[in-house]
């Protein structure tokens, strides 16, 4: 699973309820990448020790978090997680969502048990709540009919004699009827005492979701010339059904320079650039249509 990044982290995730609006279309979202792998745990090593396990995904705090999903997979409950530095392993049922899951659904699960680093003891909880439905505006792209979930894992790994580390996890995650993964993640971690200190923030965009929508969804190709241009420039563009399409110029920093919409019926199309008033140097075009975006890296020269 592939997401973009947002430059500027200090975005917050605004507020839950009903018919709410969360609006993210000032914050420039990077064409730099990160990537979440799910995949099966392994026989061997770390993998075998979480009983139970039939999912693990590499975290952006640079864990491995271990799941349980039943064979329907309508239900995952999450078993800790595992680095180099640190473990911890939930020995009671900790359901993060049953599906379907709609908005006001939360799941409150009983204090956790297990084991931390060393053998330490866990307490605390996980929480998880649809705190929100509405629209989400974010990469130039609006989407609606959208419900947010949070979730929270806030816990204390206690070693006795008074040392402690406690690890709390704030997760947002933005969804769409019929995707799979999440349009858009806000996660982020405090983690301090004997185990560590750490303060990590997210906040990630999909550009590579698979669902069932994507069968619906535009499909788009398009050229560029000439390619380097002294700033007129041409884009050769074929979508496959009718649907609003955005272009979008960004420079190397992030920072979105030229915006330029319309709405295309299905076929060929050439659309006039003019990027003379720009600096010479290396920009990104991003063709948006729906959830399809495509990207090329254009010159401008002298």
């Amino acid at each position: 699973m592939g997401w973009k990044t947002f430059y500027d982290t200090s975005a917050q995730a605004g507020p839950g309820g009903m018919g709410v609006i969360w609006d993210f279309s000032l914050y420039v979202v990077s064409v730099n990448t990160l990537t979440q792998s799910f995949r099966a745990p392994a026989s061997s090593g770390a993998d075998a020790t979480f009983i139970g396990a039939n999912l693990k995904c590499d975290s952006y705090f640079g864990w491995t978090d271990y799941y349980a999903k039943n064979g329907t997979a309508t239900e995952l409950q999450y078993l800790g997680f595992q680095n180099a530095s640190n473990e911890v392993r939930i020995t009671n049922t900790q359901k993060l969502i049953t599906v379907p899951f709609a908005y006001g659904a939360s799941v409150s699960n009983a204090p956790l048990a297990g084991t931390g680093y060393g053998g330490s003891t866990l307490t605390g909880t996980i929480s998880v709540v649809a705190d929100g439905y509405g629209t989400l505006k974010v990469g130039g792209i609006t989407y609606t009919e959208i419900l947010r979930v949070k979730y929270d894992l806030d816990m204390v790994e206690d070693f006795g004699s008074g040392l402690t580390s406690p690890v709390h996890v704030v997760k947002y995650a933005w969804y769409k009827n019929g995707l799979r993964a999440p349009l858009m993640q806000m996660s982020s971690l405090n983690m301090s005492g004997i185990v560590g200190n750490s303060v990590q923030k997210y906040i990630t965009v999909a550009y590579g979701t698979v669902g069932i929508d994507d069968i619906n969804k535009p499909s788009i190709n398009f050229n560029v010339y000439p390619n380097p241009s002294n700033g007129q420039t041409s884009v050769q563009l074929n979508i496959d059904r009718s649907s609003d399409v955005m272009l979008k110029v960004i420079d190397i920093t992030g920072r979105v320079v030229l915006t330029q919409s319309s709405y295309l019926t299905s076929g060929e199309h050439n659309i006039k650039l003019n990027l003379s008033s720009l600096s010479k140097g290396i920009y990104i075009l991003s063709a948006i249509a729906g959830t399809s975006t495509r990207e090329k890296r254009i010159v401008i020269a002298d």
